[in-house]
């Protein structure tokens, strides 16, 4: 058979703590560009319940009247 493979324990090392570091620097480079991409600007906590209130107002009246439609009597 073939010789063995047999690698420099001082190279190994090296490529070993070099792809270790390369791979945490990578985490922390993904971490901080999502964080940039989200979204900075959020609407107040409050915000939802008035936008649900404008949309059923707007909306109510065609929801009655298809309901009235749909249902044989």
């Amino acid at each position: 058979m073939a010789e063995d493979l047999v690698l420099d324990t001082a190279i190994r090392d090296w490529v070993l703590i070099l792809l270790s570091v390369v791979m945490v620097l990578i985490g922390i480079l993904r971490y901080f560009v999502s964080k940039l991409m989200r979204s900075s600007t959020q609407a107040p906590p409050g915000n939802e319940a008035v936008g649900t209130k404008i949309f059923k107002t707007k909306c109510a009246p065609n929801f009655e009247s298809f309901e009235s439609e749909s249902r044989p009597s």
